[in-house]
């Protein structure tokens, strides 16, 4: 906890990066809704439910100010996130450093990460699994599905929900891409709450209209203009939606994408005159703008929480160390790496017709 709050975010402007983490803790609390479900498997009286509800908020906000004060005195931005990689277990990694391999330390270790790990696997078997189970039952009950939804085995649990939520359980564990499987989901969700927000927008319209005399113990304010401007905005939301994951996915592929190219051979003769040429090219081609001043890397742009844009160290240390002279003469010379993908942000064309003597 010392110092409390490190700096390194962005600028060091430690104002804005707790506010964008106060804005980001929104989404642990998105599987709150699934507290009713819970209350209503359980032996909770149900009008009790609201100190359900309230003392779960509380407890897991409590848990979640303390955990992410703990992260932000162990490591500054940069490190947490991996130098903007969004690396996995970084927070473990940093937690071996601060309290240590020794036994006490290796032993919170395991006992936190085991935690870690089945935590968020039970809440999501016993929560989303369950409410989803239930909406499927209620579905069945009352005729928006088949009735076989509706059926129930000895203990009183729906069967044909149960099992179909298995098998697409299943399905998405074989099937789901790892890499990209938090902004999958997340885009997911948002499009499907936006549809059932149009969905219900447009129920809530059309049944206006055709009974008018129904009573409404629940009104809205604002009539039918409001009903009109919350499908307009469910209508938006949901073209939004998929604009965004039309655009990701094709830019994913197109990052993604390998191209075969061969580089010419080169034979590389170093001299004093050669090395000089090389600091000369450096400077004004450009190399020095975005990889530093001793090309060891620098922070290029920093737009968080939407990227942060950096050159490599591609000094002999860097992630350039096992580059062959083909790599580098491709990577220059084509803007593709040893692994067929294109060097991203890199202006490879200005230096397609550098001559042989001057890529080497």
């Amino acid at each position: 906890f010392s110092p409390f709050v490190q700096t390194g975010f962005g600028d060091g402007n430690k104002s804005l990066g707790l506010a964008i983490v106060i804005a980001m803790l929104i989404t642990p609390y998105f599987g709150f809704e699934i507290v009713p479900n819970m209350v209503e498997e359980g032996k909770f009286p149900i009008k009790k439910m609201n100190r359900a509800i309230i003392g779960c908020v509380v407890t897991c906000g409590a848990l979640y100010v303390l955990y992410f004060f703990a992260l932000t005195g162990m490591a500054d931005w940069n490190t947490l996130t991996g130098g903007g990689t969004s690396a996995p277990f970084v927070s473990l990694d940093q937690m071996k450093v601060v309290v240590g391999t020794g036994a006490g330390g290796t032993a919170w270790l395991w006992l936190f990460s085991i935690g870690v790990v089945l935590f968020p696997i039970a809440a999501s078997i016993l929560g989303f699994w369950l409410s989803s189970v239930r909406m499927l039952y209620a579905a069945g009950r009352q005729n928006f599905l088949p009735k076989v939804f509706a059926k129930t085995n000895k203990h009183h649990q729906p069967i044909v929900p149960n099992i179909l939520i298995l098998a697409l359980s299943i399905i998405a564990i074989i099937t789901m891409n790892y890499s990209n499987f938090l902004a999958t989901f997340f885009a997911l969700m948002a499009f499907c709450v936006a549809v059932c927000y149009t969905i219900i927008c447009t129920a809530s319209i059309r049944t206006a209209l055709k009974h008018p005399e129904w009573e409404r113990p629940y009104k809205i304010p604002g009539g039918m203009f409001m009903r009109v401007l919350a499908l307009l905005i469910s209508i938006v939301w949901v073209i939004a939606i998929v604009a965004s994951v039309a655009v990701f996915v094709a830019t994913n592929s197109a990052i993604n994408a390998t191209h075969d190219v061969t580089p010419v051979a080169m034979a590389i003769k170093p001299s004093a005159e050669m090395v000089a040429r090389g600091k000369e090219l450096a400077s004004y081609r450009g190399c020095r703008d975005c990889h530093g001043e001793d090309l060891a890397g620098r922070e290029v742009a920093n737009a968080m929480p939407v990227m942060i844009l950096a050159g490599p160290n591609i000094t002999p240390g860097g992630v350039v160390k096992d580059y062959t002279l083909e790599d580098w003469a491709r990577s220059i010379r084509h803007g593709v790496k040893p692994d067929g993908r294109s060097v991203r942000f890199m202006p490879s064309y200005e230096w397609t017709e550098l001559s042989h003597e001057d890529l080497a």
